[in-house]
């Protein structure tokens, strides 16, 4: 993933990786293996038509800063998750599955580009160069109509992941993003944004005005707005929790994950959005970032309006969902089926005649730093106490949480018990 900061020369040795961008390496490729374990789950599927796109691919080898020894970037993380996801998942297939791979690394600096290009030749990928893997030199932003359209060629439905790993906020205008998802079914982007660079720049000038416009985000970030929040104790959450939902408005994508990751060395938080099309890939998503633990935390609630803060209300509050220690751990964990079993019961009577469960987490999983294994678990104390009913599609009652489908309808009992909604 590469940085300003980061250069590749042949004959040198590869820049110095930070812990920070070592956490988003460990998510990019437990997310590509639990990505391709999700889509050909059915053992009739014997292809899958793939691309990958890293808009920002540096040179394809780092130094890691504690031990020194050679780690690699996401170009080869993106060809070494998918050759052991295709290995691991023909092990027990009769059939063997054909994983149909191709992948297009972008890269702006011709000296890192062909770094990048002796690294994929010394790790075994030079017959795969110009087949199967494109290196592309230029912006990305320049180069990513002519990918859009390779991609679409390929596959009716443009099955693809883009990594997007900008510097700062500047490079990936989010106009781009909304035309990646209107073109392609089936893609799902993975974007680096540096909120925090974006926050300490904003002003009224004209300067800020246009960056803002060419980003989409004009109408979002008004004069108005930014003047409002001069001098506010708490101004950066304040917008970020009025940013982050106009982002994914703005990409276009119908559900995401604005998550941070704190960089020690600039002492600033930058968001790693995933954007999709489908519930489950968010939630996959989520599910690794509780179970890797990684850097990664949130700056909002814990239950169902993770954003919540509103500063037309009372910009006199600062602290209202903020918790900066919801860093994905277990007390966080916590945290969050209380919050849940205490913003459930609302929801619930609104929905008298009940509600199937992947219906629920279509339309709540947006707003919550949740994954569905929580939202079952805050549910089982519900079933055991009689306050929810929830049974199959056939009629069969669930006993416990983690056996819910999501099928399955989550009904309020005829008599609802007097505690219910009080946790």
């Amino acid at each position: 993933m590469a940085k300003k900061e980061y250069s590749w020369e042949l004959g040198s040795k590869p820049p110095i990786i930070h812990t920070h961008s070592l956490a988003k390496h460990e998510i990019l490729r437990a997310y590509l293996t639990r990505y391709l374990e999700v889509v050909v789950c059915n053992p009739k599927m014997d292809r899958l038509r793939l691309t990958l796109v890293d808009g920002f691919a540096g040179g394809g080898l780092y130094q890691h800063e504690l031990t020194k020894q050679t780690v690699p970037g996401s170009p080869l993380i993106f060809l070494e998750a998918t050759l052991e996801a295709e290995h691991n998942i023909n092990k027990n297939r009769k059939k063997q599955f054909l994983l149909d791979a191709d992948y297009f690394f972008v890269e702006k600096e011709q000296s890192s580009l062909d770094f990048l290009k002796y690294t994929l030749e010394e790790r075994g990928f030079k017959n795969q160069l110009s087949s199967k893997i494109q290196l592309v030199n230029g912006e990305f932003a320049e180069k990513s109509d002519s990918i859009i359209n390779s991609i679409r060629q390929k596959s009716r439905k443009g099955r693809s992941i883009f990594l997007l790993d900008q510097y700062g906020y500047k490079d990936v205008p989010f106009p781009l993003i909304f035309k990646i998802f209107s073109s392609l079914q089936k893609a799902e982007v993975i974007l680096t944004f540096a909120v925090d660079s974006l926050i300490d720049y904003l002003s009224t000038s004209d300067t800020s005005r246009q960056i803002l416009k060419r980003l989409g985000l004009l109408e979002t970030l008004s004069d108005g707005l930014i003047n409002s929040t001069k001098g506010a104790g708490d101004r950066r959450t304040i917008i970020q929790s009025l940013l982050s939902p106009e982002i994914h408005k703005a990409s276009g994508a119908k559900y995401y994950t604005p998550f941070f990751i704190s960089s020690r060395e600039s002492n600033k938080d930058y968001w790693l959005v995933h954007l999709s099309m489908h519930a489950q890939a968010r939630d996959e998503m989520t599910k690794l970032h509780w179970a890797l633990q990684n850097h990664f935390r949130h700056n909002g609630g814990a239950g169902l309006n993770m954003l919540g803060y509103d500063p037309h209300k009372d910009r006199s509050i600062t602290n209202q969902a903020r918790f900066e220690d919801f860093n994905f751990d277990n007390q966080a964990r916590e945290l969050s089926i209380k919050a849940l079993q205490r913003d459930l019961p609302a929801l619930m009577r609104g929905h008298p005649s009940g509600i199937d469960f992947q219906t629920l987490l279509d339309r709540t999983c947006n707003t919550t730093p949740a994954s569905s294994d929580i939202y079952r678990e805050a549910m089982s104390e519900f079933i055991e106490t009689k306050e929810l009913i929830i049974q199959s599609p056939s009629g069969v009652q669930r006993r416990k949480g983690e056996s819910i489908d999501t099928k399955d309808i989550i009904q309020l009992p005829p008599q609802r018990t007097f505690f219910f909604g009080k946790k």
